[in-house]
């Protein structure tokens, strides 16, 4: 077993013998909250997580929860990425499923009135496909590749997506989060928030060389109102930040912001199981989150 596999097996272990602790609280009682769909990028990541990506898909319970709570948001129950199989059957990346997979652990505690019934449907693991069986590609059914009937089976739509997170809420009262792809990001915010275009595009030159992505940790939170996901109105307001500083130093209760998005990949091992997140809203900064270049 290696030690992702290890840590996500501990967590579940946790969970299941001891559901009333920590960050597996079951939520017996849903009381007046907001329902919310998160969208995330995937951690970082050479062709797979890398060991700093990995130690950051581990923080996103807490930070989500504690984030959640602060702004009175529902806990998440549902947690999605995207499909790790490509339209043609082919391999596709793993690492949205992968940075999902601790999340998705979390989120099966928090349905209303938790019981052993209820944990044993609950998947345990990122959903990449919708009940209807639709498989969630990354641009979802709108790249040549994933129209029609492709071999790894059929996409699902904008409307389709949008149309199970409404159910989600509407049968629950609770939030879901999706863990994306940087190239699919801008097709997702479209089906989250109904033909919303605000999260940021991929850009590539003509050898395929990045230009510009959407921060890595951004946190694009659309909030349900009157029947719909309401887009956030500034992307750039809520960001991941850790307690890592601009010298790469690790440790203290100091949140740092950085505006390029991702964790330094050149951290000693050894320090990386130290790494603290929390997610800050730049536009109203406390005493404990800093913004750094």
């Amino acid at each position: 077993m290696n030690t992702q596999n290890a840590l996500i097996y501990a967590i579940t272990l946790i969970c299941s013998l001891f559901p009333l602790a920590g960050d597996c609280a079951a939520q017996t009682t849903v009381t007046s909250c907001t329902p919310v769909v998160y969208a995330f990028r995937h951690a970082e990541d050479l062709s797979g997580l890398t060991e700093v990506g990995t130690q950051h898909a581990f923080l996103y319970p807490e930070m989500v929860a504690d984030f959640g709570g602060a702004k009175n948001y529902c806990p998440v129950t549902f947690v999605y990425s995207t499909y790790e199989i490509n339209p043609d059957n082919g391999q596709g990346t793993k690492n949205p499923y992968d940075t999902a997979r601790p999340l998705a652990i979390a989120s099966c505690y928090n349905f209303p009135n938790v019981s052993s019934q209820s944990l044993a449907t609950c998947p345990f693991f990122p959903r990449t496909s919708l009940e209807n069986g639709e498989k969630l590609y990354e641009y979802l059914g709108t790249k040549d590749s994933e129209k029609g009937l492709p071999k790894a089976g059929k996409s699902a739509t904008f409307e389709d997506l949008r149309a199970e997170l409404l159910s989600n809420t509407s049968q629950t009262g609770l939030s879901s989060a999706i863990f994306w792809t940087s190239d699919g990001l801008n097709a997702l915010g479209q089906a989250i928030g109904a033909g919303y275009d605000g999260i940021p595009k991929k850009i590539r030159d003509a050898n395929g060389k990045t230009l510009s992505a959407p921060p890595r940790n951004a946190v694009y939170v659309f909030e349900y109102q009157n029947g719909a996901f309401e887009p956030p109105t500034n992307v750039k307001q809520y960001l991941q930040c850790f307690n890592v500083n601009a010298s790469n130093q690790i440790g203290g209760t100091t949140y740092y912001c950085r505006l390029g998005g991702n964790l330094p990949e050149t951290l000693d091992s050894k320090d990386i199981p130290s790494i603290r997140g929390k997610i800050c809203d730049t536009t109203s900064l406390g005493p404990d989150c800093k913004v750094i270049n």
